[in-house]
C-alpha cells in the first residue's frame, strides 16, 4: 500500500494525468507519462531495496548480540 502512494505521488509530480485515455494525448504527453511510468518504477525498487537493506542490517546486528552474549555467558560460567 505505502508503494502504490508513492507511485501515485510520483506520478502527479511529473504533471501527467493518470486516468487519461491515450488516443487523447500528444506525442509529448506520451512521452512525459512513459517517462513518469519508469522514473516511478525504479523508485519503487530503489525504495524497497533500502528498506529490504535497513531490515537486513536490524537481524545481523541483533544476531550479533545474542553471539555475544552467548559467548559472555560462557565466559561467566
Amino acid at each position: 500500500m505505502m508503494s502504490k502512494e508513492m507511485f501515485n505521488s510520483v506520478f502527479r509530480k511529473s504533471g501527467i494525468k493518470k486516468k487519461i485515455k491515450s488516443r487523447n494525448m500528444s506525442t509529448r504527453q506520451h512521452k512525459r507519462k512513459d517517462l513518469a511510468i519508469r522514473k516511478a518504477m525504479i523508485f519503487k525498487e530503489q525504495f524497497q531495496y533500502k528498506v529490504n537493506k535497513a531490515k537486513w542490517k536490524y537481524i545481523s546486528k541483533k544476531e550479533r548480540k545474542n553471539i555475544w552474549d552467548k559467548i559472555n555467558e560462557n565466559a561467566i560460567k
